[in-house]
């Protein structure tokens, strides 16, 4: 939130520089005499304790019930959900409005400051407002919930898009898986490639037999082609006898002539 973002900073910046607040709430001067004068060369500061030994110099969240003081006298009342702490601002961000739901408490709200107006005629909040928050909810938590009771959304496209006039108009959105449709489709898928199986496998069947005898038709070829008889060493050995008989034959009828 802007807001809330940006009173942080504020805060950051007034606590990070020791910035005094006007009423002295957060430090306070230490005055010091030389011989009974007072030295304003240079005044240090000290910084507020609160409850729980809280310092102002350490945090800016220091608080104590804030109360009315009667005149002269000790006496004190105290102002229900309210808080006196470093500054202004950090006391009221972290009080209530237990006070104004109260009737009793408005009474001496009116007894201490004088009020000319009848708090008689004043109605707490307890009586006219409903509300979600609880009355000892901080003014914090209500900043930061930017004092909403309630977020009421009312959707209309067709103003929106007269607001706007768009070009074109697409939305999207996220769908929950449904067991029915998965199921269908899956049906769907065993149905299509059942179909497109039974058209193309006796296709790639008859394709893959083509090659497989186009195949072994060329091994049988290749094969008589190269192929060699054998012959026994015995046949051999009885070829290369005769052949030399016929060769001395030869010899001695040339001879003879």
């Amino acid at each position: 939130m802007e807001f809330a973002r940006l009173l942080y900073l504020v805060q950051s910046i007034n606590h990070g520089n020791a910035i005094m607040s006007t009423f002295g709430s957060n430090y306070q001067y230490k005055f010091i005499s030389n011989n009974g004068t007072l030295q304003y060369t240079y005044l240090p500061t000290k910084a507020m304790i609160y409850d729980d030994n809280c310092s102002c110099g350490l945090q800016t969240n220091c608080t104590s019930q804030a109360y009315f003081i009667e005149s002269h006298s000790s006496n004190r009342s105290e102002v229900k959900g309210l808080k006196i702490g470093c500054t202004p601002s950090e006391s009221f961000l972290l009080s209530t409005l237990e006070c104004f739901y109260d009737q009793s408490c408005l009474s001496l709200i009116q007894q201490y400051t004088n009020s000319t107006h009848d708090m008689n005629l004043t109605t707490p909040l307890s009586t006219i407002v409903k509300s979600r928050f609880l009355p000892n909810t901080t003014i914090n938590k209500l900043i930061e919930h930017l004092f909403m009771e309630e977020w009421n959304t009312t959707k209309d496209y067709e103003l929106y898009f007269k607001q706007c006039l768009p070009l074109s108009c697409s939305f999207t959105y996220i769908e929950q898986v449904n067991l029915l449709h998965t199921i269908t489709v899956l049906f769907g898928l065993q149905g299509g490639l059942a179909i497109i199986l039974k058209w193309i496998c006796p296709k790639l069947i008859g394709i893959t037999m083509k090659i497989y005898e186009y195949r072994k038709k060329r091994r049988i070829h290749i094969q008589s082609q190269y192929s060699t008889k054998s012959m026994p060493i015995e046949s051999i050995q009885t070829n290369m006898h005769s052949f030399s008989n016929n060769k001395e034959s030869i010899v001695t009828i040339s001879a003879t002539q």
